[in-house]
């Protein structure tokens, strides 16, 4: 931790602003603050289980379309 150079109060290291005053704070005056330029945690890739349900109904709805159509339109011999 650290104290605000404007209001002298106790800062997190967590903090950009001063939640006293407002001041902008610099992150070398804090040691261990979070750095504005670190880069995001990369998302863990998982199977997405409703998006194969869709993929699995779209098939099977156009394949149902398919045999009606072929059902239907197709003269009977």
């Amino acid at each position: 931790m650290g104290v605000c150079a404007n209001c002298g109060e106790a800062l997190e290291r967590a903090w950009k602003y001063c939640i006293y005053c407002g001041t902008t704070l610099e992150t070398a005056a804090i040691p261990g603050a979070i750095r504005p330029d670190a880069e995001p945690e990369k998302r863990k890739s998982r199977l997405d289980v409703p998006l194969l349900i869709g993929i699995a109904l779209a098939a099977a709805g156009a394949g149902m379309i398919i045999y009606l159509a072929v059902l239907f339109l197709l003269p009977r011999g």
